[in-house]
């Protein structure tokens, strides 16, 4: 009895997910997008490729600017990796992959997610048209 009560939260958990899953997925038209990326041909599809793959280590590189010890292949993967668990799970999943993948590397997490900030706050300010002013 014990056991289904520990269980009870979860399955509730899941249903809420599969059910608000159905209510994203449902008014999409598969067939319409299947055709559609059916239209791309190879060199289109390398080409979308190669710019999610430029997109990615661009993205990755300030934080491998900013925090000692780390290059662009970590950063990458640690951006990916957190974004992938930011995507799927509650927070703070992201923060606590950061985490052990900078202390796997022996670079001190609170560095590594101080450098994370700046990258951060570089990619928002450029979102947004905001400039920082710069020392004189």
């Amino acid at each position: 009895m014990k056991n289904r009560l520990v269980l009870l939260p979860k399955i509730l958990a899941v249903a809420v997910i599969v059910y608000l899953l159905w209510l994203v997925l449902k008014d999409i038209d598969w067939a319409e997008v299947w055709q559609s990326l059916a239209r791309l041909t190879l060199a289109q599809i390398l080409i979308i490729l190669a710019l999610v793959l430029v997109r990615q280590l661009l993205n990755a590189v300030p934080m491998a600017m900013f925090v000692a010890g780390l290059d662009l292949k970590r950063s990458t993967v640690n951006d990916l990796s957190a974004n992938l668990i930011a995507t799927t799970t509650p927070p703070p999943g992201d923060v606590i992959i950061r985490f052990s993948m900078f202390r796997t590397w022996k670079i001190d997490a609170e560095d590594g997610m101080a450098g994370r900030c700046p990258s951060r706050l570089e990619t928002k300010q450029r979102c947004h048209g905001i400039h920082p002013r710069t020392r004189t």
